[in-house]
């Protein structure tokens, strides 16, 4: 007995070998490519990737935040804390929404979030309230969204924010029945004018766009493919609307009316975590050149002009976050929802 196991060790420890280096050289493969890892010791996951004058932040879902200078990525992040989801870098501040009981409010604060500079009411109804701001970060926008059981609807109600003034300003309201809408993400155009919606409507993927300066809603349309959009964003002319369907494909239509104008559609078989996925995360790179989106648990990258796909991998381990391109549009940030994960720094092949 024992000279059999005896002559089966050696293959046994061979074959265990041989599994060990594929796992190794399969881990090696997927992450050769990673410029570099960044830390972040006790995060929750990340909610919030921005950059802006040459700052990356990072903000998890338990208000903390990191802050690295994009030429400086081997040292500490600064950290703080906003004690929110939903946050932007202001160079040298930190616009977040702040949640007391049933109200929320825009809060502007330094980036350790240990001094209060400007506190406006959004909303004091428990509703729930997204918060939005356009790349150039001249117009900030939020939309509460509010559902009365007693009534059977969903209010939406858009406002303008002023920070100079500390004030709030209605844009215009939507209001449908519960169950029949769901809008889901928003955007603010590059030239402070427009504010799209997305998300679905009695199973048709939904489209709404709202006028600020004339505070009126232009168009409200819906689309028999996909059944879903899960993001928008705006081109950098404001005349073109990208919205993320549930199929994996960015369908762009004109922002004046709602037409549809072309797709973009990537290449193979995609990888979902879920059969709820949609397009994700869409960002453009600082000049507009290049379309990076998560579908599943991978992140794609368009060359706009051409409408081809330049680049797909998965850059993390999990479930994507948001994603963000660098200064130079040479490398792309890539974070995780699940918490105590890094945020990769990935290279863009060259074109």
């Amino acid at each position: 007995m024992s000279n059999a196991k005896s002559k089966r060790s050696p293959a046994f420890f061979f074959v265990g070998a041989f599994v060990v280096i594929i796992i190794v050289m399969f881990i090696a493969n997927q992450s050769k490519d990673v410029e570099v890892a960044l830390e972040m010791p006790f995060n929750e996951g990340i909610r919030s990737l921005s950059s802006y004058n040459n700052k990356l932040l990072a903000v998890a879902s338990d208000g903390k935040t990191f802050l690295w200078d994009w030429d400086k990525l081997d040292k500490k992040p600064e950290t703080g804390y906003v004690a929110s989801e939903q946050a932007y870098f202001l160079d040298p501040d930190v616009v977040a929404l702040i949640k007391q009981g049933r109200s929320t409010s825009l809060v502007v604060s330094n980036f350790q979030g240990d001094k209060i500079k400007k506190s406006i009411l959004l909303d004091s109804k428990g509703s729930r309230v997204f918060l939005i701001v356009n790349r150039n970060q001249s117009a900030l926008a939020a939309i509460t969204a509010k559902t009365s059981d007693s009534e059977g609807r969903v209010d939406h109600q858009f406002l303008n924010i002023d920070l100079e003034r500390k004030k709030t300003s209605k844009i215009t309201s939507i209001t449908d029945k519960a169950g029949d809408i769901q809008l889901v993400d928003f955007a603010v155009s590059d030239d402070g004018r427009f504010i799209a919606g997305a998300g679905k409507k009695d199973h048709r993927a939904r489209l709404v766009l709202v006028d600020i300066k004339q505070r009126r809603m232009l168009w409200d349309k819906t689309y028999d493919n996909p059944d879903r959009f899960g993001s928008v964003i705006f081109s950098f002319d404001s005349k073109t609307i990208f919205a993320g369907g549930s199929d994996g494909i960015v369908y762009l239509f004109q922002a004046s009316h709602g037409r549809l104008l072309d797709q973009f559609r990537f290449k193979g078989e995609a990888s979902t975590a879920h059969d709820t996925a949609s397009v994700q995360n869409m960002t453009f790179d600082p000049e507009g050149s290049l379309l990076a989106f998560t579908y599943g648990f991978k992140t794609y990258i368009f060359n706009v002009k051409t409408k081809e796909e330049i680049f797909s991998r998965r850059l993390v381990q999990n479930l994507p976050g948001p994603i963000v391109f660098s200064p130079g549009s040479n490398r792309i940030a890539a974070s995780d929802l699940r918490q105590g994960k890094k945020i990769n720094i990935w290279p863009i092949p060259s074109q």
